[in-house]
C-alpha cells in the first residue's frame, strides 16, 4: 500500500494498532492488482482457430469435455460472435487497467467510462 510504502512511522503505528485490536495483520505488502480479462485467451483462440478445431476433433472421441468445447467452437453463432466480441473486450480491458491505476481521480474515470461507452457504440454500429 503506497500509504505505508516509505514511512516506518506509519508501519509502526499500524502494527501497534493491530496489536491493540488483537488482529494478525502485522505485515503490509504493496499488492499490485491485476485485471481478469478474456482478451488474451480470446486472441489465442481466434488466432489459432483452425488448428484448435482440428486438434479437438482428433481428441473428441476420448473426452466429453473436448466434445463440448468443440461443439461450442463450431457453433455458427459463436463463430460469428468471435470477431465482434474481441474489439469490445479490448476496449473494456483498457478501462479496467485504467481503473486499477493508483493515481486515477473519479472524474477522470467517469470520462474514461464515457469514452469506453462511445467506443463500444461505434463497434456495434
Amino acid at each position: 500500500m503506497p500509504f505505508f510504502l516509505h514511512s516506518p512511522k506509519k508501519v509502526l503505528e499500524f502494527v501497534n494498532l493491530t496489536k491493540t485490536l488483537e488482529t494478525n495483520g502485522l505485515k503490509l505488502w504493496n499488492i499490485k492488482t491485476c485485471s481478469i480479462s478474456m482478451v488474451i485467451p480470446l486472441k489465442h483462440v481466434s488466432g489459432r482457430y483452425k488448428s484448435l478445431v482440428v486438434k479437438m476433433h482428433i481428441n473428441a472421441p476420448k473426452s466429453e469435455l473436448v466434445r463440448e468445447s468443440l461443439d461450442l467452437l463450431c457453433d455458427f453463432e459463436q463463430i460469428l460472435a468471435l470477431p465482434c466480441i474481441l474489439p469490445m473486450l479490448e476496449v473494456v480491458h483498457t478501462l479496467i487497467k485504467y481503473a486499477q491505476r493508483q493515481d486515477v481521480f473519479i472524474c477522470e474515470f467517469i470520462d474514461a467510462m464515457k469514452l469506453t461507452k462511445a467506443k463500444i457504440q461505434l463497434i456495434l454500429c
